[in-house]
């Protein structure tokens, strides 16, 4: 714990914490989801190329290559967000650091301040 970090501040530093890790989550199940329709396509697409149909082949082929598209565009947003929200929270761990230098600073200029100041002649001691 932080001193000075007040209750209120901590339960809003934890809340973001839930929810970054929430989106994390849901994030990865997107893309999880993406690359199984991706690999469930590239299955079709060997199943065709066995056949040996010129027809299936060229369907299944299409839509192998728009599963992967689809995964490949879904990977990219999934990255930048992921950066966003690691940024964010560096920003967030940024403040929090601050404000407990401030807090440090502050009790080290009160222990400063009640430290007793040596008298005369205290230097011989």
């Amino acid at each position: 714990m932080v001193p000075g970090f007040a209750d209120a501040d901590r339960g809003r530093w934890f809340e973001i914490d839930r929810c970054v890790v929430s989106k994390f989550a849901l994030t990865a199940k997107r893309q999880t989801a993406a690359r199984r329709r991706w690999s469930a396509a590239k299955g079709r697409l060997t199943r065709a190329q066995k056949d040996g149909s010129a027809e299936k082949i060229a369907e299944a082929r299409q839509r192998c290559d728009a599963a992967y598209a689809e995964f490949d565009a879904i990977s990219k947003a999934v990255i930048t967000e992921m950066q966003s929200i690691v940024g964010a929270g560096l920003e967030r761990n940024e403040r929090l650091l601050g404000q407990a230098r401030r807090s440090w600073d502050a009790g080290s200029a009160v222990i400063e301040a009640l430290r007793p100041k040596p008298g005369p002649g205290s230097h011989l001691v």
